[in-house]
């Protein structure tokens, strides 16, 4: 009986599988589209939340040399992102684009650095005088700035003319602490050469007005004033050192106990390295000597120093150029200079997450 049984089974799932095979063939065509369903329900506007007002200090160097300060500055500028205001030389107003500038160096006006004002599109720009002077006076009187932000990146517009005087010329300069032969063969060292250089320093405590009696820039270190605790933001834009490679040097100073700090970098990996060893330059060009060679000096066109065969004048870079990383490489920059002007476009995230920035 339980064979018969079995047996039964055993026939009945053959004739299941065997059903199965029979009916499996070759998918049909897909057929027509149905009709478009309901549509959803409206959506929202992406809201970008302008940042809160915040003050920033300019100073504008010419030949900065390495060792003396020569700059014009001006302390302590609002910057607001209300567009309802206006803009005037002691008031930044800062405008949402929908499309971010292009960081070349280059003026985009109205197309890259305007709003949408209505019907129009609209351009903010305020003309900062720099009325202090520190060091020798290199004149240069006024600071043009521009600001606008989108979702992530925040980004400055810089233009200012250089002036020719007793002490300064008019002139691209990106050629710091170059090493110079002063001998003939053997290398004798002087150090030649000097940059243009620009600093942007913003107070990060944003419930902080400063007052009259307040100082950062327009002062010396010494005679600085501030709110006790207070951090700076500090952007170092210098046209060999930086630039060249695509950044500014990000760090920030700290006022405490009625001392103002020096500039400390933030974490991570400068744009450059000094080239020297024993007083001599370190590497050369491959193709030293009296190669000539300019900045930027990439590791890849490097070879150890070899003192001998130099003719008089012949020059080496006196930094390395490097990629910078980290915290500190946090302020792209481009630039071009056309005589007497230059050009500084900024971008930056709105939000670097580092304890030592500020914010927008």
């Amino acid at each position: 009986m339980f064979r018969l049984l079995r047996l039964g089974i055993i026939l009945i799932s053959v004739l299941a599988l065997t059903f199965s095979f029979a009916c499996e063939g070759d998918q049909g065509p897909q057929g027509p589209q149905g009709e478009p369903g309901e549509p959803g329900d409206p959506g929202q506007d992406l809201t970008i939340a302008p940042p809160p007002d915040t003050y920033v200090s300019f100073a504008v160097f010419n030949q900065f040399d390495g060792t003396d300060i020569n700059y014009r500055s001006r302390d302590f500028i609002r910057i607001t992102f209300d567009t309802s205001q206006t803009p005037t030389d002691e008031l930044i107003v800062a405008a949402f684009v929908d499309a971010s500038p292009v960081i070349d160096g280059v003026d985009g006006d109205i197309d890259e650095w305007g709003f949408e004002a209505g019907d129009e599109m609209d351009l903010y720009e305020s003309d900062v005088p720099l009325t202090a002077a520190l060091g020798t006076d290199n004149e240069i009187s006024e600071v043009s700035v521009r600001c606008v932000y989108d979702a992530r990146y925040i980004y400055f517009f810089l233009r200012w003319s250089e002036e020719s005087t007793a002490d300064f010329e008019e002139g691209e300069n990106r050629n710091l602490m170059e090493w110079e032969n002063d001998g003939v063969s053997t290398f004798d060292p002087i150090m030649v050469g000097s940059e243009d250089r620009a600093w942007l320093m913003f107070l990060t405590d944003r419930s902080y007005v400063p007052g009259e009696a307040d100082c950062l820039l327009e002062c010396e270190a010494e005679n600085a004033a501030l709110q006790s605790g207070m951090m700076i933001d500090a952007w170092d834009w210098r046209a060999c050192l930086t630039d060249l490679t695509g950044f500014a040097d990000d760090g920030y100073l700290e006022y405490v106990a009625n001392e103002l700090s020096g500039f400390t970098a933030d974490d991570g990996g400068a744009a450059f390295m000094r080239n020297e060893s024993g007083g001599l330059p370190e590497w050369m060009y491959y193709d030293d000597p009296n190669a000539n060679g300019n900045y930027p000096f990439w590791f890849r066109f490097a070879v150890p120093f070899v003192d001998g065969n130099w003719a008089r004048n012949a020059n080496v870079p006196g930094y390395m150029a490097l990629i910078p990383y980290g915290d500190r490489a946090s302020v792209e920059t481009a630039s071009t200079y056309e005589n007497p002007r230059w050009t500084l476009e900024i971008k930056r995230l709105r939000n670097t997450g580092s304890g030592n920035d500020i914010q927008f």
